[in-house]
């Protein structure tokens, strides 16, 4: 089986990987990944994105999107298929204060521009945080009480109701709408990475492999972490069982996979120079 090409995720980087790209780059190449996802680089010029990747033997492998570039869709797969990437994700808005509404409305739009993309032969993959494990009342569409953004002295959410995530995956085709699981969030929400991945495997396009530790009170909330209750780490430094998920994973046969780390304490070269050692060397990839 052939193993995939990995990406490092330019989030990393902050506004130094938007202001200086060409160093960027030399320093993703340098800790040894084959490509990077990013949003549309160069302004959205392809041509300019595809010579500055080319000149450091580096591929743009997935472009990084959010549900308001619905509205741009075109214009985000004219850039990927122009850039060659293999996959685009694009992420939801955390608003429960708008229910199942929300996902409801968001579901045919998404599932439309899937289809649009499964057409140019470049999958559409949903990339979840960790409110969309959020559970709602299905009679009123309104969040079950815990949500722990809101109620920081709640223990968790009550059990019961529709989770967000399965109404979304209920209301898309699963011909063409596609994944991108990041462990982390799945983590965070207080699901085993290795179970979900394992369960959602006909849907996952690709995956974002990701390390969090725990920063909470104790006792530990269950269910859904709020957000400043864990901190991101490099890969093998957390709590996240990054070898079982991927022993769930790695059958798939996925071409493309991505590290990412939103922030790190540390020096950026060094952050994701950890990262890629624990995927080779514990990972295998």
């Amino acid at each position: 089986m052939t193993a995939p090409k990995v990406g490092c995720h330019l989030i990393i980087f902050g506004q130094a990987g938007r202001d200086d790209l060409d160093g960027t780059l030399a320093t993703v190449k340098a800790a040894g990944y084959d490509g990077v996802e990013a949003g549309m680089l160069c302004g959205g010029d392809a041509a300019e994105a595809r010579r500055h990747l080319d000149a450091h033997g580096l591929e743009q492998g997935s472009v990084s999107t959010n549900w308001r570039m619905l509205d741009e869709f075109d214009g985000v797969l004219a850039y990927a298929k122009a850039v060659g990437a293999r996959m685009i994700q694009m992420s939801g808005q955390h608003r429960p204060e708008e229910g199942l509404h929300w996902y409801d409305t968001f579901a045919p739009r998404f599932d439309a521009a899937a289809r649009q993309a499964h057409e140019a032969g470049i999958p559409l993959c949903y990339h979840n945080h960790s409110w969309e494990f959020l559970r709602y009342d299905p009679a009123t569409g309104e969040i079950i009480p815990g949500d722990p953004q809101t109620d920081p002295s709640s223990p968790g959410q009550q059990p019961g109701g529709v989770v967000a995530m399965d109404r979304l995956l209920e209301r898309t085709d699963p011909a063409h709408a596609k994944l991108c699981v990041d462990v982390h969030w799945v983590h965070h929400a207080g699901l085993d990475p290795a179970t979900y991945v394992r369960d959602h495997a006909a849907r996952i396009g690709y995956v974002h492999i990701k390390d969090m530790a725990y920063a909470g009170p104790t006792p530990r909330r269950q269910g859904v972490l709020r957000m400043d209750d864990s901190v991101f780490k490099e890969l093998g430094h957390g709590e996240v069982n990054l070898t079982a998920t991927w022993d769930a994973l790695k059958g798939l046969g996925m071409p493309w996979v991505v590290y990412e780390q939103d922030r790190t304490a540390r020096p950026v070269a060094e952050a994701i120079g950890i990262s890629r050692a624990y995927l080779r060397d514990h990972l295998g990839i």
